[in-house]
């Protein structure tokens, strides 16, 4: 392997990793799945690209192309050269307003292009849950649709073209030819030429065959798109490449196509006492042209209501609904969308099957309900217990009118099974996101997940459904590909990949020649970590290995337009500094992935030392992960394992420094720290960086202050306990006397806590035990 990643390292202007670590992180996805990359690059350009598919050609070595890991099929997972390409190739490159396209590279995230596009009053259509975080080139991977697929349709009816780089290196352009020019391009034998032919010799022999095997609804996501090459005499390989999950070829750059912003919406919130009524008021609501139709279910609405990240957002539920149907209608017209909306209100009141329905007209409103529909996958992971929801039938598409029926079966299906599903997602167009709850580290819920898979994908081929409707083949659904769509069929699928990729080194085992569901899972019943000893009880989560393994890959930390979470990623775009980084480095030591799987090692240390420990994640992941309290479980660990650091010691006794320096010799003491000698001794001995100037100290701290102002007599006997921490009281007590001057003159009495320092210093610093014996006394 070392001369596989010198020769990368070599050719390459970005980085390229080998370490264990670095691989661990890129092993897994938002999927069941975990498997080590052999090394994992991080292209600047398409050259870059080019040149690592050279190496991986050379060395015969598989590569997969990564945008988010946010896949839920374990599209990205594989013993492969990993390619991170949303770090670097985050490029909007133009936006034609006039032609409503843009052109991108692909690791722009689509909130991202939205951005970019938005000042023209336009809007790139398709709109997974993962939006704020989901990569061009993932959607154009898994042909990504999203909620409002009833109107815009999926992504692969939003390329226009694509710029690609074949498994031998050769770079190749696509985009819509008629019959005509496929003919001269084949003629002239170079390499698009060749593959349009040898399209044409795969595909037009099986027309009937194709037709009559692809599914018959809108969302269908299985195999190779062929079904959209013979459907017309003008083709655009750009739609083969979509949904192909990058066993064909790498994009390098899209031509997608952009849509007018809707100058009006209406969102309905309607609330039903049963889900299979919910389900069949599906059909009847659909003739209202409504842009989206999608349903939660009574556990993520009860989950949505216990979790601090969402538990403000969900004001549009109306009682304790067993499903609720969220319907938006959009338009330029607001007389034409507003009634829509209202004859719609009054349909379901008339027929009595809900029992509230609501209309958010204010654009804030409709923002809340849609977030919390979009965190529905990260609070299906809350669950508490060791099982959890797991994604494996999560994306099968049925016709609407047989919908209700499918998730009846499903139903039973997991009764007989002894669990239960969790399901929300697209009521619109027969995607429901059912997540059956099992523990797959026991033996006997992977055969139950394998019989539940096996009963649900019999009952699609019954309803005429699809097998996938928007989250691809990948690890988890690939192994049916044939059965589903018939030998013929299939053989096409496999002709094609050859015809792309003769050496199958595009991402391998995803649509063709897959290996069984069950195989390389991240937690399957060898998983057995070491839990060590810990500082915090961890108690709500049900232990330190709960608290860890909370973190599902959904990768909400990812985002950078919104919000808080998370700091040191927004400003790294690294994905070893992200909370699901975090999360998954603490997980691979624990169950002995990493080359120390002790919690205080520097390997670890690294990739929390950028940690700011504002708790950002613990109110703003679905799955509520406290990386904060987990770093300073961690800094504790290497104190024991390597003793502090004198900046640490420093930090860590800042309160009792405080206390020395606060009063009288405060001048003096914040005169010395102003000095270029003093920051220049400070920044050798204790590594604080000498553009750094330490806080001052108050003169006259707040205790003083506070002992000798005139007592305020307040009617009532309304008294309010002012907490005079290290900081406002001996840093700057003007907080303090403004605080209490404000609740005075709101009628309050003020006593001053005086229970000393808050701890904050230690914990930050993992003096968690010197915490805990003083923070008793405070409490």
């Amino acid at each position: 392997m070392k001369d596989l990643v010198d020769h990368l390292r070599s050719r390459l202007r970005g980085a390229v990793y080998a370490d264990t670590l670095r691989r661990g992180l890129y092993a897994t996805d938002a999927s069941i799945y975990q498997i080590l990359p052999i090394a994992v690059a991080v292209p600047e350009s398409a050259d870059d690209i080019r040149e690592a598919v050279l190496v991986a050609a050379e060395h015969a070595v598989p590569i997969i192309a990564r945008g988010a890991g946010t896949s839920l099929g374990g599209q990205v997972a594989g013993r492969a050269i990993v390619l991170d390409l949303s770090k670097a190739m985050r490029r909007v490159i133009e936006v034609d307003p006039n032609g409503r396209w843009a052109r991108v590279e692909p690791g722009v995230v689509r909130d991202e292009l939205n951005a970019a596009a938005a000042p023209h009053g336009l809007f790139f259509a398709p709109d997974p849950a993962t939006t704020n975080r989901a990569t061009i080139g993932g959607m154009i991977g898994n042909n990504a649709s999203g909620m409002r697929s009833i109107r815009y349709g999926m992504t692969v009816h939003h390329v226009l073209e694509t710029e690609a780089i074949l498994s031998d290196g050769e770079r190749v352009s696509f985009r819509e030819v008629g019959p005509e020019e496929r003919t001269r391009l084949a003629r002239e034998n170079g390499r698009t030429g060749r593959i349009l032919g040898g399209l044409e010799r795969i595909a037009l022999p099986r027309r009937e065959e194709i037709a009559a095997r692809f599914p018959k609804v809108m969302r269908r996501v299985g195999g190779y798109n062929l079904d959209a090459l013979v459907a017309s005499d003008r083709w655009n390989v750009s739609n083969l490449l979509v949904g192909s999950e990058g066993t064909l070829a790498l994009v390098t750059e899209a031509k997608v196509r952009l849509e007018p912003i809707p100058k009006r919406t209406v969102l309905c919130a309607i609330h039903f006492d049963s889900l299979s009524e919910a389900l069949r008021s599906v059909p009847a609501i659909l003739p209202h042209g409504p842009t989206a139709v999608e349903i939660l279910d009574r556990v993520i609405l009860r989950e949505a209501r216990a979790n601090a990240a969402t538990a403000a957002l969900c004001d549009f539920v109306e009682g304790d609904p067993e499903a609720t149907l969220l319907v938006e209608f959009s338009g330029d017209d607001e007389a034409d969308t507003v009634g829509r909306a209202e004859r719609l209100s009054e349909e379901i009141a008339r027929g009595g099957d809900a029992f509230a329905c609501s209309l958010l007209a204010d654009r804030a409103a409709q923002a809340r309900a849609w977030e919390v529909r979009r965190a529905g996958l990260g609070l299906a992971q809350a669950i508490p217990g060791a099982r959890k929801p797991v994604p494996f039938i999560e994306d099968a598409c049925v016709p609407v009118e047989r919908l209700a029926d499918y998730i009846e079966a499903i139903v039973r299906l997991c009764e007989e099974r002894g669990t239960y599903a969790v399901l929300y997602g697209h009521a619109s167009v027969g995607v429901l996101h059912v997540k059956p709850v099992l523990d797959l580290r026991d033996p006997a819920d992977v055969e139950s997940m394998k019989a539940i898979s096996r009963g649900a994908f019999d009952l699609v081929r019954e309803y005429g459904g699809s097998w996938s409707g928007e989250h691809g083949d990948g690890l988890v659904r690939s192994a049916y590909l044939e059965e589903f769509f018939g030998a013929e069929v299939f053989a096409a699928f496999r002709e094609t990949k050859d015809l792309f990729d003769p050496g199958h080194l595009l991402n391998p085992g995803k649509i063709v020649a897959a290996p069984r569901i069950d195989a390389d899972l991240r937690y399957g019943p060898a998983y057995a970590p070491v839990v060590p000893p810990t500082m915090y009880h961890y108690r709500a989560a049900g232990g330190f290995q709960a608290a860890v393994e909370l973190c599902n890959g959904v990768g909400a930390c990812r985002k950078t337009l919104t919000g808080t979470m998370c700091p040191s990623y927004i400003a790294t775009r690294d994905e070893e500094h992200s909370t699901r980084g975090r999360a998954n480095a603490l997980r691979l030591a624990m169950s002995g992935r990493l080359d120390s799987a002790h919690l205080g090692s520097d390997e670890l240390r690294r990739v929390f030392d950028l940690c700011l420990s504002c708790k950002a994640c613990r109110s703003e992941c679905p799955s509520n992960v406290d990386v904060a309290r987990l770093k300073a479980e961690l800094q504790q660990a290497h104190r024991d394992a390597h003793g502090s650091t004198l900046r640490e010691r420093l930090v860590a006794g800042s309160p009792r420094l405080a206390r020395c320096f606060s009063g009288p010799a405060a001048p003096l003491v914040n005169a010395v720290q102003l000095t270029r000698l003093f920051r220049a001794a400070l920044e050798a001995a204790a590594g604080i960086d000498r553009r750094r100037v330490l806080p001052s100290y108050a003169r006259s701290p707040l205790s003083r202050r506070f002992a000798g102002r005139p007592r305020t007599s307040v009617r009532g006997g309304r008294t309010v306990v002012l907490f005079d921490d290290t900081y406002m009281n001996h840093h700057e007590p003007e907080v303090g006397v403004a605080a209490a001057a404000l609740l005075e003159s709101c009628g309050y009495e003020v006593v001053l806590a005086r229970a000393g320092c808050c701890q904050r210093p230690r914990i930050s610093h993992g003096f968690l035990r010197e915490a805990k014996r003083d923070g008793e006394k405070t409490l």
